[in-house]
């Protein structure tokens, strides 16, 4: 089944079908110039056109790629090129002047009902505003130029044989970002399973991958780390996510990804909840960082935190601690004791 058009697209899609089919016929062409051609028809994908084919009789995966952007973004006409790391891509998808505009459309063709789309689209935007303030302290250093996008959707499993199908290179400053897009997709693979026991084993997987990763590390380096990885997963699970949503009426999803559009609540849900626990429940900035001036802030909070609870030990009877809530707020809760 190929692209079908849609009214909500920017681009006709089934323009895009044919074009794309007749750029991998011109590339293999070129490769086998005296060869039988036979294309085979487009596999599920939102970011590539993917499809078979038959050279000579020997089976092949095509992919082609438009401008390094994902063909729900080509259909609904947001295409502007960028790098392809994972903080790239989340503010080329969140950080723009029509960002607000395509949250509030977000899932409008997913068949959800309104009022849990809805639901995911705030939850979305409020993580992608938490997410966008925390992009600072990701590492912007260059320092391995890398073959391939690794991720779960750039290995296409066919039998017994995998073929990776990404040959893009891109620059990464450390394994931080494999890290976080193989655990977060694989996390999405087990929301989506349905064998929850199977669902379960991968989880427990990726929490032990990560464990040994960390284990290897200079202990003054882990939570560091940890918290730079759990922010690009949750960058990546977001864009992933948004990705899936958008997707107009006709283009094919994988079955994990159709899954992961009906599960999107839960998804949604998990990295609202994730990312204020990354922010200090505060909304506002990386817990111990000094200079915001936002009342009741984790930033500005923590020292007399601190000193309320160094006064309590002194006064042993009576003790008191302020605990931040959502930035602005905060909460005391004291017990006193008799003398």
């Amino acid at each position: 089944m190929p692209l079908t058009a849609s009214e909500n697209t920017a681009v006709a899609a089934d323009l895009l079908h044919r074009t794309s089919r007749r750029h991998i016929v011109r590339a293999v062409e070129r490769r086998w110039p005296d060869k039988e051609i036979v294309l085979g028809p487009q596999h599920p994908s939102v970011t590539s056109y993917v499809c078979r084919v038959t050279v000579n009789g020997e089976d092949l995966i095509a992919k082609y790629s438009w401008l390094g952007l994902s063909l729900v973004s080509i259909l609904r006409g947001v295409a502007p090129i960028g790098e392809r790391s994972v903080v790239g891509v989340f503010r080329r998808k969140f950080n723009g002047l029509s960002t607000a505009g395509r949250l509030r459309t977000l899932g409008q063709d997913s068949r959800l009902p309104e009022h849990e789309r809805q639901e995911v689209a705030e939850l979305v935007r409020t993580a992608a505003w938490r997410l966008l303030r925390m992009a600072g302290a990701i590492s912007t250093r260059r320092d391995l130029l890398v073959f391939g996008d690794l991720k779960p959707e750039h290995v296409h499993i066919d039998g017994p044989h995998l073929n990776f199908i990404d040959p893009a290179v891109q620059w990464a400053a450390g394994p931080q970002p494999d890290i976080a897009k193989l655990t977060g997709r694989a996390v999405l693979l087990a929301v989506g399973h349905p064998d929850r026991s199977a669902g379960s084993q991968i989880v427990q997987g990726v929490a032990a991958t990560l464990a040994r990763y960390l284990a290897a590390l200079p202990e003054h380096e882990r939570a560091g780390q940890l918290r730079e990885i759990m922010v690009l997963w949750l960058m990546d699970t977001v864009s992933i996510l948004s990705t899936c949503l958008s997707a107009p009426q006709g283009l094919l999803l994988t079955p994990h990804q159709q899954s992961l559009v009906e599960r999107a609540r839960t998804v949604a849900g998990f990295v609202d909840r994730a990312s204020a626990l990354l922010v200090g429940s505060s909304g506002c900035c990386w817990p111990g960082t000094r200079g915001c001036r936002r009342t009741g802030c984790m930033a500005t909070s923590s020292a007399s935190t601190v000193t309320a609870r160094s006064s309590a030990r002194r006064r042993r009877p009576s003790t008191a601690t302020r605990s931040p809530s959502r930035c602005g707020r905060s909460s005391t809760n004291s017990t006193s004791g008799r003398r």
